[in-house]
């Protein structure tokens, strides 16, 4: 059964199939429901695996990546949703973040945080900013900067790709501890593609039964063709309550070490 079916429904077959680790596990749960004082069971679990991959990018010491991709093979697979969980997570933990939103295409950022879209990203690379660029910012929380896509009036593709990227790239990395960049998936455009290079690591969002093995092959050899350095894949949207009656690895965050989860949740 498991063969036929076109996605991923276990970590060892995700991993098997694409060659690389699965560094997170993470539950179906709205960003409303993270952002509650009072969490629910599938938010604590969600902000527990998130914990995990900050955990594991903090174990890497000074080598640590500090400017991150997220990326997808195909839209709607979690990839802005999870990076703005990520980058929220981070700055509650005492880190100096700053969330970009790259994906001229479909920008959801704004919408996330409940900012205005614009002006953004496309306005600072376009040079119709007067004054200072950083007027853009947003602060959603503390510790937590947001910069919109803006309004697209170029080319998504080349905009990425010039010189005023690269040169906002290097700005924003002296100021902050991690900087998230959503950007769009891999298959559609090849936006993702021309930043890979130059980002020190790419977070590869797989959707739990939904994602074609096929697309996320394709999209991981592109990615490796753009001399990306893809430090695991995500996988996103999980029933929680499946995975908790399966067997191996799936099982574990959801069924076990509960007492653990509630418990820091309790001291956030």
């Amino acid at each position: 059964m498991e063969r036929l079916r076109g996605g991923f429904s276990l970590p060892e077959q995700l991993e098997a199939t694409l060659g690389l680790p699965l560094i997170a596990i993470v539950p179906d749960v709205s960003f409303r429901a993270l952002q509650k004082r009072r969490k629910g069971k599938a938010a604590i679990i969600f902000n527990a695996s998130i914990d995990k991959l900050r955990g594991q990018m903090r174990a890497l010491g000074e080598g640590r990546p500090k400017l991150v991709m997220v990326t997808s093979a195909l839209p709607k697979d979690g990839k802005s949703f999870f990076a703005a969980s990520f980058a929220r997570n981070a700055a509650a933990a005492g880190w100096r973040v700053l969330l970009v939103d790259c994906d001229f295409g479909c920008p959801v950022i704004s919408k996330t945080f409940g900012l205005p879209s614009a002006p953004g990203l496309n306005e600072i690379l376009a040079g119709d900013l007067l004054g200072d660029t950083w007027s853009v910012m947003h602060e959603p929380a503390p510790r937590l900067n947001v910069i919109t896509a803006g309004r697209t009036n170029h080319d998504p593709q080349e905009q990425l790709a010039s010189r005023s990227m690269s040169a906002f790239l290097v700005a924003v990395r002296k100021r902050y501890d991690l900087i998230v960049l959503d950007t769009p998936p891999v298959l559609p455009v090849a936006d993702a593609l021309v930043l890979a290079p130059q980002v020190d690591a790419t977070l590869m969002i797989v959707r739990w039964e939904k994602t074609p093995r096929t697309a996320a092959r394709d999209a991981l050899r592109l990615l490796y063709e753009s001399r990306a350095n893809v430090m695991g894949a995500i996988m996103t949207r999980v029933n929680r309550r499946t995975a908790a009656i399966s067997t191996g690895r799936m099982s574990f965050a959801f069924s076990h070490y509960e007492g653990y989860h509630i418990d820091r949740a309790a001291r956030s």
